[in-house]
């Protein structure tokens, strides 16, 4: 089996000196946000990003405030009324890439029946999509990630 984390391991971190997005900023950035939900994600994330990274700040210290932050970034995305059927197409107005060779990587794992497990602190409706899209969620993979509820 291959165990595998999803944001910046098989996604691109970069791309031409632009950062590529994680499947949270895909969101946060999509369309279906409102500009006054876009601004506020975008707050939070100059707020508490400098702290996630601080390596001065203990992890009991981070802790609370990362989970604040999760809790507020997800009241808001709560507001937005996000609707399943929305993902496709806000992953294809996206920038994400996958890593260059995930075709063969994807292809070889299901040729030999080798399962995948991606574990992902992401949004897994989005990166699911990406599979998806890059036409290679096969029957081998397995997703493990934070998953939205839908009214809908």
């Amino acid at each position: 089996q291959v165990i595998s984390d999803f944001d910046m391991t098989l996604s691109r971190f970069g791309c031409n000196g632009r950062r590529c997005p994680t499947s949270h900023n895909i969101l946060d950035n999509s369309h279906v946000i409102s500009e006054d939900g876009r601004k506020k994600l975008k707050d939070l994330l100059d707020y508490y990003y400098p702290i996630e990274i601080d390596s001065k700040r203990t992890l009991e210290e981070k802790r609370p405030l990362m989970v604040e932050w999760w809790t507020r970034a997800h009241e808001l995305l709560s507001q937005q009324k996000i609707q399943k059927g929305d993902i496709a197409q806000i992953v294809r107005e996206s920038d994400v890439m996958l890593r260059d060779g995930f075709n063969e990587l994807f292809d070889q794992l299901h040729k030999y029946n080798v399962p995948l497990f991606i574990f992902s602190a992401g949004v897994g409706d989005i990166l699911e999509e990406i599979i998806r899209q890059a036409n290679v969620f096969y029957s081998n993979v397995n997703v493990v990630s934070n998953y939205m509820d839908f009214d809908d």
